[in-house]
């Protein structure tokens, strides 16, 4: 039976261009196989075409043949699947370096293969395509999805839309699939592209005219039967005719349509790892011009000072900087890239640059290319025909280490994508903690997409294997913890195409194979993971040839389920899958500490946090007086006469602790040699200049994460150090996007004793317009009530779970109404908790333990500024209304002070008689319907849970809105105008609903039930994780 891959070799075997027209070329089959090396050269096909056979590496005698198909080299048998004999050689066995005639007049020779065949033992085979010498290609795609599924694939010259086009295609019957024959249908191209509408009766009815008849094409019964070599004249992929972007169209003899499927354009591919770090600096560029050509790898990398031997790509990107890890340890990175389980310690591998590429593990660069021994710098270009940038095995998205002399891994970086980028995530919270991450060019759904998982355990449960998952159709709900039926509301796996689950799906359904998949089927187009224990983290990184981003079949909206080990069909966990949108701040009003003013800007915006940040700075004004810039570890204060200062906004922003010392000259080191906010160090100094205007790549100034520059301060420095100008860095938001805060109060009474503190934690989230939202900045300055200038350190803080209750200056059992840690995940405390809770580890932390993923705190130590991926202000876990506790200092238990997150927004209250068993999401659904917005925009203020004997009179609801609304709606929702519609949450004479300000603390002892929503704008902590 075929295998027909849909690696890389999937697209190969999907379709191509011929060269042709009046063109007369060479053909060339370039040999790197089995030890194997050389070049099978054909001049242009005639009854008598010389063949110039130059080999190395044969021994023995060798039949020779020219197959239908092109050679699949991503795969671990890539002369397996090459078709029919299209040409047998008439000479016999073939001398290795000879010249012989054969009649191939009339034959295409264009994306067909050369296979040479042991005459001793036929399963001993080398073979290469054969490709038009000095051409360059145009390629095209239609992929279809269902009910016959597949690929079409077209090449033709660029410069000649008149030459004869190649198509390649692979199509399949994915429904009905147990009465399925293989069958002979009509094709044509169509004037205008299918509709985005997923129904094929809608999706191919307004097509427009033929454009072209391609005449007849099979459809298989299963991947690879029908699989067809065809050429056509006069189809042009580009100019002004080109079918780019029209639609090709799959009829039955009755001429019924099929299948229809647009055609694209597949650009080259071209994708760069940057290096920056420990002084080296340089890049790797890979680029191939398609799935057919090889991939040309150009190094060049500087100041390696004979300290680099080895580099490999490795399976998984290196992950955002911590403190506490290094970037690019095996744990983070993985092994190389090795799926065809090469032995790089057996005898029979080969030493570096002996051996052909399919010797080598695909990710050994340096077995291939040849090692960096003694090398200060590299410049060289080298040609791979096994390291792919599409399909399965294709080195996007991954990473690229180099190691010292002593094998150790030394310096790293991700390796880039072709455009711009859409990234998409789902973060697993319960009883699992990671991410998924997906990651596609943008406005293009046809082209692959890297799909990364990093799951482990949080409620101590020891490591298990063999989860299947899969996209669902729905987001989730408030069912991702429930003890039965969990996960429910997700529905079924994401089937789009509707293709058929019986019959031969269980066998068909595979990573060779993955159109016959539903689309949201990962297990099977991927195998099963595993979940790691809470110590252990399951990596996990693919590459997905159909698994969109954008379009009508995009799985942005939707929900990743992991279901339970062992291949059981239960679910085990659930995260939404909402799209990330970059993070920009940007400079806007500077502050002087004195003399002239300057104008302009720094902007700073970092795609996702696996990108580098980038900066463009131009400002003006400078007359001279400008030398060294940083970004500071606090915001600007309001008012003040020295705004700029270290008492305004401390020193530079250095959480890596970098000894400024060691750094070294502006603008000649690497990024990661300077402080996080040392931008002169990093980029160059502005003295002398009266204005300064750049632009910069930064993989040292993260605006995600724990370490996030949001909220603090840029400075410029005059030539004499001295501190000249400030400006804060502001928020940039998407349209459609806002921020809420929230703050914790702590009060002091009067006479305040030797350890009452006072202060402030004020709490700020941003909420995008599809209702999921990003970090949490935090601004936390707390101080002894009684003598200001105190300090004492390493102070336990954490978000509790319930508000204040009056005790937060008891002289016993302070803030014990507070009850314990806010811990709605149920992360296990216990076991190896206090090492593996960490900045660099935030998941693994109860949601409320701030001191883990922040670090303990310093009271009296003034203002500080930090990150929190995890502390969301809205939906149904949100932090307001509960309280945030301070400890003793030096790691004590005790309790030395507290504060309830209130709500910093107008807040509305909506009372009705008492009802059991209240229903947030049903109330917040109902108040939602009626202010005509999203149920997400409508966020609730937690209260604890009342005694429903205690309840008397009324019920009070305290909410507030997320985003803009016109408030006349809020004042008639709270009128009560609109009672028969509220239905059970309608006021009554004696219950009666108002605006007014955020709530009072809750007491136990009232005969009021308090819980509140409220109305503002946020940002859902890490990453929008509940939505509903």
């Amino acid at each position: 039976m075929s295998r027909c891959c849909f690696s890389a070799v999937a697209w190969l075997l999907i379709g191509l261009t011929v060269c042709g027209g009046g063109h007369a070329l060479t053909y060339k089959a370039t040999f790197d196989m089995g030890g194997v090396t050389g070049t099978v050269t054909f001049q242009e096909p005639a009854a008598s075409t010389n063949i110039n056979i130059a080999l190395t590496g044969l021994s023995g005698t060798w039949g020779v043949k020219i197959s239908t198909f092109p050679v699949a080299y991503d795969t671990a048998a890539p002369c397996s699947d090459l078709g029919a004999s299209y040409h047998d050689f008439t000479g016999g066995p073939i001398n290795p370096t000879s010249t012989v005639t054969e009649n191939l007049s009339g034959k295409t020779l264009s994306h067909r293969s050369v296979l040479l065949t042991d005459t001793s033992d036929s399963t001993n085979v080398r073979c290469a395509t054969i490709l038009p010498e000095s051409v360059t290609m145009t390629t095209a795609i239609a992929k279809f999805g269902g009910p016959v599924s597949g690929f079409v694939m077209f090449r033709q010259p660029s410069d000649d839309p008149s030459a004869m086009t190649i198509i390649i295609s692979n199509l399949f019957y994915s429904r009905s699939t147990d009465s399925a024959v293989d069958t002979s249908n009509n094709w044509e191209v169509r004037s205008n592209a299918p509709s985005s509408s997923g129904d094929l009766a809608t999706r191919c009815t307004s097509t427009g005219s033929i454009v072209t008849d391609l005449g007849q094409t099979m459809i298989g019964a299963t991947s690879g039967s029908g699989r067809k070599f065809d050429t056509i004249d006069s189809l042009a992929l580009s100019g002004g005719s080109a079918v780019v972007g029209k639609s090709l169209f799959v009829k039955d003899s009755s001429n019924n349509v099929v299948a229809c499927a647009e055609i694209y354009q597949l650009e080259a591919m071209s994708v760069t790892a940057r290096f920056d770090m420990s002084g080296v600096k340089g890049t790797f560029v890979f680029a191939q011009d398609s799935p057919y050509d090889s991939t040309t790898v150009t190094i060049n990398v500087n100041n390696i000072g004979a300290n680099a031997i080895n580099y490999h790509v490795h399976e998984y990107p290196i992950p955002p900087k911590a403190a506490e890890e290094g970037m690019c340890s095996g744990t983070y990175t993985g092994g190389h890239l090795n799926p065809f389980g090469k032995v790089p310690s057996s005898d029979s591998y080969p030493g570096p640059a002996v051996g052909t590429g399919d010797q080598y593990e695909l990710g050994d660069l340096s077995g291939k290319f040849g090692n960096f021994d003694a090398m200060t710098s590299v410049n060289t270009v080298n040609t791979d025909w096994y390291l792919p940038l599409y399909g399965q095995y294709s080195i996007v998205g991954r990473s690229v280490i180099i190691h010292d002399t002593t094998g150790s891994r030394w310096v790293c970086a991700n390796i880039g994508y072709p455009g711009e980028v859409i990234t998409a995530m789902a973060v697993f919270k319960t009883p699992i903690a990671g991410q998924l991450v997906l990651r596609q060019v943008k406005d293009k759904p046809y082209l692959d997409t890297s799909v990364f998982l990093s799951v482990s355990y949080i409620d101590g449960t020891a490591g298990t294997s063999d989860h299947s998952w899969h996209v669902h159709e729905d987001s989730m709900g408030l069912d991702y913890a429930a003890v039965e039926n969990r996960c429910s509301s997700t529905a079924g796996h994401f089937n789009p195409y509707a293709v058929d689950l019986s019959g031969n799906y269980a066998s068909q359904c595979n990573g060779d194979n993955p159109l016959r998949c539903e689309l949201g089927d990962l297990s099977g187009k991927h195998g099963k993971i595993n979940v790691g224990s809470e110590d252990s983290i399951s990596r996990n990184f693919y590459t997905d040839i159909e698994l969109p981003l954008s379009g009508p079949e995009a799985v942005i909206g939707r929900s990743m389920v992991i279901h339970q080990a062992n291949s059981g069909g239960g679910r085990l966990a659930c995260a939404n899958i909402f799209q990330l949108p970059a993070v920009e701040v940007s400079t806007q009003t500077w502050h002087a500490q004195g003399g002239v003013s300057i104008s302009g800007t720094f902007s700073v915006t970092q795609p996702s946090p696996f990108d580098s940040t980038t900066t463009v700075i131009d400002v003006s004004g400078l007359s001279n007086n400008a030398k060294d810039y940083h970004v500071h570890e606090l915001p600007v204060p309001f008012g003040g006469d020295n705004p700029c200062s270290a008492a305004s906004v401390a020193g530079h922003y250095n959480p890596f602790n970098v000894v400024i010392a060691d750094s070294p000259a502006n603008g000649s080191g690497t990024s990661d040699q300077y402080e996080i906010g040392d931008l002169s160090g990093k980029y160059g100094s502005m003295q002398g200049q009266t204005g300064f205007s750049e632009t910069n790549q930064d993989g040292n100034l993260p605006l995600f994460g724990t370490y996030s520059s949001i909220g603090r301060s840029i400075v410029i420095h005059d030539n004499n150090g001295g501190r000249w100008h400030c400006a804060n860095l502001t928020r940039v938001l998407p349209v459609d996007a806002s921020t809420v805060s929230a703050m914790a109060e702590f009060e002091a009474i009067s006479p305040a004793g030797e350890n009452t503190i006072t202060g402030k934690i004020v709490l700020t989230q941003v909420i995008y317009a599809d209702g999921s939202g990003g970090d949490t900045t935090l601004q936390v300055d707390i101080k002894y009530a009684k003598d200001a200038s105190k300090q004492t350190s390493d102070h336990s803080w954490h978000i509790h779970e319930q508000p204040v209750n009056g005790d937060e200056n008891a002289p016993t059992s302070r803030c014990s109404s507070c009850r314990g840690h806010f811990n709605p995940y149920n992360a296990d405390l216990g076991g190896n908790y206090a090492t593996l809770c960490k900045p660099g580890n935030p998941l693994r932390c109860e949601l409320g333990d701030l001191s883990g993923k922040q670090g303990k705190y310093a009271v009296g130590g003034g203002l500080q500024v930090y990150t929190d991926v995890d502390i969301p202000l809205y939906g149904e876990l949100t932090v307001v209304g509960r309280s945030i506790v301070i400890h003793e200092a030096n790691s004590g238990g005790g309790r030395l002070g507290c504060g309830t997150i209130r709500p910093m927004t107008q807040t509305a209250t909506i009372a009705f008689p008492p009802i059991d068993n209240f229903d947030s999401t049903d109330f917040r659904t109902t108040v939602a319907n009626l202010l005509e917005i999203a149920v997400w925009k409508v966020a609730i203020f937690y209260v604890p849970n009342a005694n429903p004997n205690t309840i008397r009179e009324c019920q009070e609801v305290t909410f507030y809105v997320l985003g803009d609304i016109e408030q006349s709606k809020v004042a008639a929702l709270v009128s009560g105008s609109q009672a028969s519609e509220l239905g059970k949450y309608a006021p009554t004479g004696s219950c009666k609903s108002y605006i007014g300000p955020p709530l009072p603390v809750y007491s136990s002892a009232t005969t009021w039930v308090r819980t509140s929503v409220l109305f503002t704008t946020l940002l859902l902590g890490t990453m929008g994780w509940l939505l509903s």
